[in-house]
C-alpha cells in the first residue's frame, strides 16, 4: 500500500512480467498472412527472376575473386576504409547503403558485369555509407554516399533482409576468417535476400514470422 502522501516507500526488487516466446493466439498466423499478401502484391518493387539469377552469379564471382574487396556491414567509425586480412584480401566496412544500392539496381533491371564493378570501385561510385562522419571522410578511401545513387529510402521504402546478415563478433575484421566474411558478403549483397516495405511500416521487416513467410513465398 502506497504512503498517504502518494510517494512510494523503500524500493523493492519486483519482477516484471516475462515476454512470451511468440505472440499469442492467432497473431503469428495473421502476420504470415500479411506477408503472403505483401509478397504477391503488385505494389511491391522486386527484381525479375532473370535479373536475380544474374546478380546471384555476379556476387558469387565477386566473392571468389581475391582481387576484389569484400564489403562488410560491420563499421566502427571506419566506413569506406580499406582493411587487409592475413591472406591479403581487402575488406571494406560499410552500412546498409550497399544492400540498398544492389537492390535498387536489380529492381531497375541492371545486370552489371564484374569489370563494371571494378570500374565503379575505382571511380568511387559505390555507396559505402548513408552519411560519413568527419573521421570517415578524412580517412576513408571510398567516400561515396547513398544520396548519389538510386535510393529506396528516399522513395519511401525500407529495405530489409530476409535472412539476417548481422556479423556479431568481437574479432577484428582483419582477423576474421575469410570464409565467414564471404558468407556475410553474399547475404548482404544478394537482392534475392531482400524485400521492401513502406518506410512507415519499417518494423515489419524485423518480424520473424513476416520474414519467414516471405522467404517461403519468394522461393517457391
Amino acid at each position: 500500500m502506497a504512503p498517504a502522501n502518494g510517494q512510494l516507500g523503500m524500493p523493492m526488487m519486483r519482477r516484471f512480467p516475462a515476454a512470451p516466446a511468440q505472440l499469442p493466439g492467432e497473431m503469428p498466423d495473421l502476420l504470415r498472412r500479411l506477408a503472403d499478401l505483401w509478397a504477391q502484391d503488385t505494389a511491391r518493387p522486386r527484381p525479375s527472376p532473370s535479373v536475380l539469377e544474374h546478380w546471384d552469379s555476379l556476387i558469387a564471382r565477386w566473392s571468389d575473386d581475391p582481387s576484389l574487396p569484400l564489403l562488410v556491414r560491420k563499421p566502427a567509425n571506419n566506413r569506406g576504409a580499406v582493411l587487409v586480412n592475413g591472406a591479403g584480401r581487402k575488406t571494406i566496412p560499410t552500412d546498409n547503403s550497399l544492400g540498398q544500392w544492389a537492390f535498387a539496381l536489380a529492381v531497375l533491371g541492371d545486370t552489371p558485369s564484374l569489370d563494371w564493378v571494378r570500374e565503379q570501385l575505382a571511380a568511387d561510385t559505390i555507396p559505402m555509407a548513408m552519411i560519413l562522419t568527419a573521421t570517415e571522410r578524412a580517412n576513408g578511401h571510398h567516400r561515396c554516399t547513398l544520396n548519389r545513387c538510386a535510393n529506396p529510402n528516399a522513395a519511401g521504402w525500407k529495405v530489409a533482409h530476409i535472412i539476417n546478415v548481422g556479423l556479431a563478433s568481437s574479432i577484428a575484421l582483419e582477423q576474421m576468417p575469410e570464409a565467414r566474411l564471404r558468407e556475410h558478403f553474399v547475404r548482404l549483397m544478394s537482392p534475392g535476400n531482400m524485400f521492401v516495405v513502406p518506410s512507415r511500416y519499417a518494423g515489419l521487416g524485423e518480424l520473424p514470422e513476416f520474414c519467414d513467410e516471405l522467404q517461403k513465398v519468394l522461393r517457391r
